[in-house]
This record gives structure tokens, sequence and C-alpha cells, in this order.
């Protein structure tokens, strides 16, 4: 499938690149081209920056040194967030979300919900961990409305890359161009490219994005340097085909093989088991080994060895090295300039944080950018990526590993080989769990697998639990927006004594969703109360005898059609889809940079919306949702006349767990930012002659505060 898309993108990236239009669709000349977005790099970061980009109505070129995607598997697990990511992407061929073909790619479970430790990925297993106990499936129905999937990059790419050509007019992808100089006059940013005809052009742009790797030339052209440890490890990747494997791996099928014998220690990586897909890991030693010692010989010997079958027959298909690091940009803007990806941190391969929080670089820059180019005026230091991911350089220190002192780099370039040879000797040879350790050995290899102490594939709390807390993060902090004329009857929720709910996966893995500033959305289901759409664009709700003639329509993401196919806008555009079950993810909008401010069923839920109105007429600053704790019935629709005239939509909790994941009385109010954290959240409450006008004007004070301190002001 992703070699027949990929070929069916290069045709409509041709087509586009010849097509009779302007000079923004037709590509850069040595003419300046003027464009808002110019993206260095089409990896998973630029290109989904590029696309989500393009569903905000914001034009990007996104720019590739090299002549297409990549063919060599990298990265290969997707999680949660970057999944609930994609479940707001559209433009494939088949209509349906990113996440759900990316769901339908990724092999079976079975396939890979285990890591494996063995003499050979055929031979004795001394051990294995399931990462997925207990579940039939990927996903963690608590938390998440979508999957982690297995997906390898190079077949992940042509999928983005259709996206972010879908929208022609939005998005441009230029491969062949690399990048040479960046000059930052006052009012706009300029960048030199050459072809690899020799050919040099120039774009001018307001905004310059760095997804550009590991080695980022934009990062060194700033010249930002990184701080933490590098080099940590160096290891060859080997990408091979194996076929045979298939029949002989079944029954110990594996995401993982860590290969301990006297002949080879190496980590394979099944790719797709089923098509016979692996990558070799091992381990080299630079400068003492290159990669002109991996000759093809050599490579069989290593391979073979790994899988533990002689006759394996095997095609090598390309070797890369690879160097591993923990390193952090010391900053990540300089002007208009931002770094994002690889280019701004280089994380160890654990837990697939590299890609993983690449593509999250790019949803958190998306909507800002997007909301510096349309209604609103962002204040600059909402911009500053580095306080927006939450990263400082000196953290970097804590990722790095123990890295001995290497005195043998003083010896002659001779000397230092035989000893490397001998020392890898002893080592392999130390490796096995057979001679007269190996009852002590395979006991202390239970013990770890026991105590989960083994290599983690999933990481919750860092994936779904990050929150944004830094200074200029784009959160309102508790206490940030208290203002002296705020009224007493407003009160910023606390962070501390709320209910919450946790969703223990095992081997450590809690999780606690919660409405804490900066924390993501939690995820439950709800379903939308029936409502109807006027001619003026207003929403109400239907009468009770209307919405008694209603059949509810349940959509599971679990089922073959429903992982990710409520589209963008269901909730906000298509007003007649009755009762659609879905996620509180579903009710933010992938196509604006409005804030969904989430209402409860008390009263007081009218006047929050009067004071929504009274921020903003237009009611282009809030989306609003209110929803009910309690089943569907009458009394749900019974909705106050201030709540239907300011646009306020309705959903019921269908899994009831909103009245303790909340953290805010029914009568409180959560605003969440367009890349689905919270922004800021407040109770209300209640006077002794219940709620009068006055309290909606002090509301929209509150409101108007909690905006400055967003630095998200809105042009009337």
């Amino acid at each position: 499938m992703a070699g027949r898309l990929l070929q069916a993108v290069k045709q409509r990236w041709h087509a586009q690149l010849t097509a009779p239009v302007n000079a923004w669709t037709r590509g850069c000349t040595t003419t300046a081209v003027d464009v808002p977005v110019v993206i260095v790099g089409a990896g998973p970061t630029g290109l989904t920056l590029s696309k989500l980009l393009s569903q905000l109505g914001v034009q990007s070129l996104v720019v590739e040194r090299a002549s297409s995607v990549t063919s060599h598997p990298q990265a290969h697990f997707i999680n949660n967030r970057t999944m609930e990511i994609f479940r707001h992407i559209y433009g494939m061929p088949d209509g349906r979300s990113l996440a759900a073909d990316v769901a339908a790619a990724s092999p079976p479970l079975h396939e890979w919900r285990k890591f494996i430790y063995c003499e050979s990925a055929t031979g004795s297993i001394l051990g294995d961990v399931d990462h997925f106990k207990g579940q039939a499936g990927p996903r963690m129905h608590d938390i998440s409305p979508e999957p982690v999937a297995h997906l390898s990059q190079h077949r992940l790419l042509p999928m983005l890359l259709a996206c972010a050509l879908e929208n022609a007019v939005n998005s441009r992808v230029l491969f062949d161009r690399t990048a040479l100089e960046i000059n930052q006059p006052a009012d706009h940013v300029s960048i030199v490219m050459r072809t690899s005809k020799g050919k040099t052009e120039t774009v001018h742009c307001k905004y310059v994005v760095a997804a550009d790797g590991a080695n980022s030339r934009v990062r060194g052209m700033l010249g930002i340097p990184l701080q933490g440890q590098s080099d940590m490890q160096h290891l060859v990747n080997i990408h091979f085909i194996a076929p045979q494997l298939k029949s002989s791996l079944r029954g110990r099928e594996a995401m993982l093989y860590f290969v301990f014998n006297p002949s080879v220690i190496a980590v394979l990586v099944a790719h797709d088991i089923s098509s016979g897909e692996f990558v070799a890991q091992v381990p080299y030693f630079p400068p003492a080994q290159s990669l002109a010692d991996f000759t093809p010989t050599v490579l069989k010997t290593l391979l073979v060895a790994a899988i533990g079958q002689p006759e394996i027959s095997l095609d090598v298909k390309s070797i890369r090295t690879w160097s591993m690091h923990a390193e952090v940009a010391d900053i990540f803007q300089a002007g208009n300039v931002f770094l994002a990806g690889d280019a701004a941190h280089r994380f160890p391969p654990a837990g697939g944080f590299g890609m993983n929080t690449g593509i999250q670089d790019a949803h958190n820059l998306a909507w800002k950018l997007a909301a510096g180019q349309s209604r609103f005026q962002l204040a600059r230091i909402a911009l500053k990526v580095p306080a927006a991911l939450g990263l400082d350089p000196r953290a970097a220190k804590l990722l790095q590993a123990a890295v001995a002192s290497r005195p043998a780099s003083l010896l002659p370039p001779g000397l230092v080989r035989s000893a490397l040879d001998v020392s890898l000797s002893l080592g392999r040879a130390a490796a096995g769990v057979r001679g007269p350790l190996k009852a002590w050995r395979r006991k202390a290899l239970q013990s770890i697998f026991e105590a989960g102490n083994s290599l983690r594939l999933q990481f919750p709390l860092e994936d779904l639990g990050f929150c944004y807390t830094a200074p200029g993060s784009a959160v309102c902090l508790p206490g940030q927006a208290a203002s002296s004329r705020a009224p007493a009857a407003l009160d910023a929720a606390s962070d501390t004594a709320q209910q919450n709910v946790s969703a223990q996966q095992g081997r450590g893995l809690d999780y606690v969703q919660n409405t804490q500033p900066g924390s993501r959305l939690p995820h439950l289901e709800l379903k939308l109360l029936a409502s109807k759409r006027h001619s003026d664009g207003r929403v109400t709700q239907l009468s009770h005898t209307e919405s008694s003639q209603v059949e509810p329509q349940g959509l599971h993401a679990d089922s073959p059609a429903g992982a990710g196919t409520v589209r963008r806008g269901a909730v906000g555009k298509s007003m007649d889809q009755q009762f659609t079950s879905l996620s509180t993810h579903d009710l933010l909008d992938a196509g604006s940079t409005s804030l969904l401010m989430l209402l409860g069923q008390g009263r007081a839920a009218a006047v929050w919306a009067a004071a929504a109105r009274r921020v903003d007429p237009r009611l282009q600053t809030f989306n609003i949702v209110q929803i009910f704790d309690g089943p569907y019935c009458r009394e749900s629709l019974r909705a106050e006349t201030v709540v239907q005239d300011a646009y306020v939509r309705t959903a019921q909790d269908v899994s009831s767990r909103w009245k303790t994941l909340r953290q805010v009385s029914e009568n409180g109010a959560i605003l969440v930012r367009p890349d689905g954290h919270i922004s800021w959240r407040a109770d209300m409450r209640q006077g002794a002659d219940g709620y009068c006008a006055e309290d909606s004007t002090r509301a929209a004070e509150h409101l108007r505060t909690a905006l400055a301190a967003l630095q998200y002001v809105h042009e009337n």
C-alpha cells in the first residue's frame, strides 16, 4: 500500500510543479516568492506541521534536501498522543482520518505486543515482556480515543506526504532543496536554497521552522549549541528482508528481539513480520570500527547468528550508522526561526520519543503560527517554543547514561583495534546463559522481568500526561489571571484537592487524567445531544418531542470504520449527526484557532455563555459546549434561553466520569487550547439570590483577564 501511495503522491507532486497556476503553486524560481511559513525538512515533523497549517488556512512551503522521503525504516512506535493528533488530520485518498489509516496499516497486535530476550530470534528464549497484558487490542479505552500503533516511518511518510499535498493551495513540498543561508531583515525572513542541479532559489517568508533532523543545518547556521550527552552509543542499522522468518517466528512474535550469544549482541526490530521486514541494530565502536568493516560477508554472519538459522535466505536492502544522543538545544528560537523535532532535541530510542515528540512539537506550533496569521494577535512570548515544549537544556543531563571513560583512545590505532576485537570476543562469550553461570543468569533475568524493570514500550505519564507549565507556554496558571477587580464569586480551581481517576496499565504506567492548566484535555465518551442549526447559524436544542424521534447512533472507535472517523467539523459544522458517540477530543476543531469552552450542567452555564458573548459578540474566540453529567432525559433538554442564544451545543457524558474528571463544579468553566491542552479553568459560586446579569459582567471580566494572561487577544 505504501509503495503505491508513494507513487501516486510523486505523480501528484510532479503535476503540481508543472501546473500553469500562480508563482506560489508553480514553485520557486530565483524571483522571491512570499509565503507565510517555510518548513525545512520533509520528515514526520515537517509534513505534520505543513498539513496542520493547511487545515488552519495558513500556506506553507516544505523544502527537503533529499530527492524523496526515506525508504529506510527508522522510528516505528506511534504513541497515543500522536495518534490523537492524527485523528484530526484528513486528506487520505479513502477519506478517513490519518489515525484510521495508520491503525489499519499497523500489523496485528499479536505480532508486536512483546519484547523477547533470547539467544537468537529462533533460539532459546531467556524471557519476554507483554506490554499489553490483559488487553485484546492496542487501545487504552479509559484514557484515549485512539490506540497506539506500530508502523515504520518509511510507511508513515508517504501517508503524511499525501495529506500535505491534498490542498495544493495551502501546502507545497519541494525536494532536492538544500538550505544554504538564512537572513532576517526587520520585516521578514529570507532563506536561500540550492537544488541538486546547482540552481539557487530565495524565498521570503514570515517564519522558518527547522525540522531538518538531528544534524540540522539550520540549527548550525544559527549557531545554536546543544546541551547534554552526545554519542552515547554507536549502532549499525541493517535493513533486511527475510520472508521465511514469518513461519519460524510463529508463536514467538515480538516487536523487538534482544539477542545475546557468543557470536553477536544485537536488537532485531520486527517492522513487519508478515512480509519479513526487519532491522538489526548492532553496536560498533568508532574510530576503531567504521561502516567499511561491515562487508556483505560480515553482515551475513551477524544476521545469521542473530536469527539462529544458518540456511536462512536474506536480502540486505540498506545499511546505515546511527549514534544515540540525549541532547536539547540551548534555545529553540532565533528571531522568527524556530527549531522543532530532532533539530530541537535528540532522544535515545526508548519509548519512541524522537518522532512522537517532533509531531507533537508541530501540533503545538501550528495553532500559534495560525493564530498570529489570522484574526488573533499572539504576543511573541506565546510563540517561544522552549517554554511551550517545557524543555530545559539542563534537563538533558538527566537523560544521559553513564558513559565510561575511554583511555584506549590514547593508544595507537592498531592496538586499539586488537584490544577491541579481544574485548568484543570476551564480551560476547559472556553474553550467553550457558556454562557454569547458566542458572544464576536465568534467575537474575527472571527477577528483572517479574519486577517490571526491563525496557518499557509505553510511557503514558510522559506521553499523555505532559503538562505545559513553564512561563510563556500559553497557559493561565492559578493566580496568574487574578485581578484586583475580579469578583469574589469566581474562584480559580485548585490544583490539589480534586478527585482523580487513574488508568493503570501495569508495570507502573499510572496516568491520571486531570484538568490542571497545561494538561491534556481528559478523554471520555460523549453523545452530542440532538440540536438544529438555524439559517442565521444559531444552534438550539430540539424539543423533547423532536428529540424523542431521533435514535442514538453509536460510532465506536474500535470498529473497522470507527477508529478516528469522527471528521473535523462533525461537531462544529454537521449538527445533523444526532446522538453521535464521540470523544471530548472531537469537540476540538482542527480548522480553527478558537478556544473550546466547556461548561457544566449548573445554572451558571448561562452566565458563562453570556460572558463569552460580551467578550466576543461574534463568538470567533470561543467554541462553547455544555456537558451534562446525568443520563439523557427531559431534564437535560431544559436549556437556558441565554445558553441557546449564545450558540452553545450540548453533550451527554456517556461514561459518567466527567463529574470527577473536570475538577470544577457543575457551575465552572474550562478553556481548552486548539491543541487540546487546558489553558484555564475557574469555578463560580452561587449567591443567596441565585445568579444575575451582574455576574455575567464579572465573568466576562474574568475571561478577558484570562485571555490576556494567555497572550490571546481578539481583534474587534
